[in-house]
């Protein structure tokens, strides 16, 4: 079911994401303010500008509203369901969120999903009152529409402070969110927060370096998930296991969705998922257990360098939207390290 839904609309013009999820001033402080707070997860609501391009359509109206319900429900069960981090969770629409969190700024941490618009500079202009051009960027920083064009959006899901601040985010692979969309983000971000608690010393920049390369090793013992959608059409499974040797499965997007959601044991996956600046040519390469949300890899392009043309390999057609034999050879890498 497409929905017509709508959360915030962000222009990204370059956010650094060479981290991907990880923010590298999230502490062991960060960790236990979560932990001492109320989560407060955000809602869909309607749009007024939706609303207005659907007046007059009766049928449209009530199928976007019951889009809206069914997303809302999906999301509640689900955090209902696999949220453990802390003990207190509410659940509002957005715009009650915001306001209950500027007003309580000691009680709550936000959990909000954001849709991403990545667009493209078509034009670039001066102004000239003889020509009557207009200029691409406006006084007010703004950008005109006519001028960008739209190429990419992607979805996240923030864990935000009371001041507005980034705790963490997780990048995930379908626009619209699927349950298993929210259950791989939860159990990515509560693994996260348990290790930082775990000690002062655990920082979100020892994170890939120290505890990703101590977990890796653990993969020999996974059955590694490998989704036909993110494989490379090129790839044959018996070319998988001359650069892959540990144990792995070839699997439907279904069947993918099916472990994460069941949390099925002895099961890891890999999970792709586009990065803002990339054009659906460049993601996030991340290896966690379907049981526990542990982390064993990341790997994510920076957009800034792929805007420019400096990230090499992924600045051509193919990009890095799909798993190829040299992916499968880093992955290898990591675990016989």
């Amino acid at each position: 079911m497409k929905r017509i839904l709508l959360l915030i609309i962000v222009c990204i013009v370059g956010i650094n994401t060479s981290k991907a999820q990880l923010y590298p001033i999230t502490s062991h402080k960060d960790a236990l303010k979560v932990k001492g707070r109320t989560l407060l997860v955000t809602l869909y609501e309607e749009n007024a500008n939706t609303l207005k391009k659907l007046k007059g359509n009766a049928n449209a109206i009530a199928n976007y509203q019951e889009d809206i319900q069914a997303q809302n429900e999906m999301v509640i069960s689900t955090f209902k369901n696999y949220w453990n981090y802390t003990t207190a969770i509410e659940y509002k629409p957005y715009t009650e969120a915001k306001a209950l969190l500027k007003a309580n700024k000691e009680k709550y941490v936000l959990l909000n999903i954001y849709e991403n618009t990545t667009y493209t500079i078509v034009r670039r202009t001066s102004y000239s009152p003889e020509a009557g051009k207009l200029s691409y960027q406006l006084p007010n920083g703004m950008y005109r529409i006519k001028d960008r064009e739209f190429s990419d959006r992607q979805t996240y899901i923030f864990l935000e402070d009371s001041n507005g601040g980034t705790i963490m985010y997780t990048n995930i692979p379908h626009l619209d969110p699927e349950p298993s969309d929210l259950v791989y983000s939860i159990q990515q971000m509560q693994y996260i927060l348990r290790y930082l608690e775990a000690s002062e010393s655990n920082k979100i920049s020892k994170l890939k370096h120290d505890e990703m390369e101590k977990n890796a090793p653990e993969l020999k013992t996974k059955t590694l998930f490998l989704c036909k959608e993110f494989l490379d059409e090129d790839l044959t499974e018996q070319e998988i296991k001359k650069v892959y040797p540990y144990p792995f499965k070839v699997v439907t997007q279904e069947e993918l969705d099916k472990a994460i959601v069941e949390k099925t044991p002895g099961v890891a996956f890999v999970q792709l998922a586009s990065v803002p600046g990339g054009e659906n040519r460049a993601s996030s390469h991340t290896i966690q257990d379907a049981e526990t949300g542990k982390m064993y890899y990341l790997n994510a392009p920076n957009p800034i360098k792929f805007n420019t043309g400096g990230f090499g390999t992924i600045t051509t057609k193919k990009g890095t939207y799909k798993i190829r034999e040299k992916n499968l050879k880093d992955y290898a890498e990591e675990i016989g390290q």
